[in-house]
């Protein structure tokens, strides 16, 4: 998984003192699922370092959502709540042109492995 730096200079010269000394940071609203979600997923697009996130939505009947930070909010990848059935062990993978792919557990076919892309 390709990390980029999401901090500020200021924030650089700080967080350079110590692992202590990091203050976090919400990265956009830290309430942008509209419920509660479980098996979280992030990673990041190589070609823009995008943060990419992925994750199975209560709101959505426990199904799959995948959504992207684009600088100011997070937002929706394709439709919320995509997989056919719950979703566990969510996993993704977002290859260079910001194409996702997400592996889960699907309930809707006797937990057996499901990809979408």
């Amino acid at each position: 998984m390709f990390l980029c730096p999401l901090i500020s200079i200021a924030q650089q010269s700080r967080a350079k003192s110590s692992p202590q000394d990091y203050i976090w940071m919400n990265l956009g609203n830290p309430d942008f699922s509209p419920g509660t979600i479980a098996y979280t997923n992030i990673t990041f697009c190589l070609s823009d370092s995008l943060p990419y996130v992925a994750y199975r939505d209560e709101v959505n009947s426990y199904k799959a959502t995948v959504k992207k930070f684009d600088g100011s909010s997070w937002v929706d990848v394709g439709m919320e709540g995509f997989s056919t059935g719950a979703a566990y062990f969510v996993s993704l993978a977002v290859i260079s042109k910001g194409q996702p792919f997400v592996a889960y557990s699907d309930d809707s076919n006797s937990g057996k492995a499901t990809v979408m892309y």
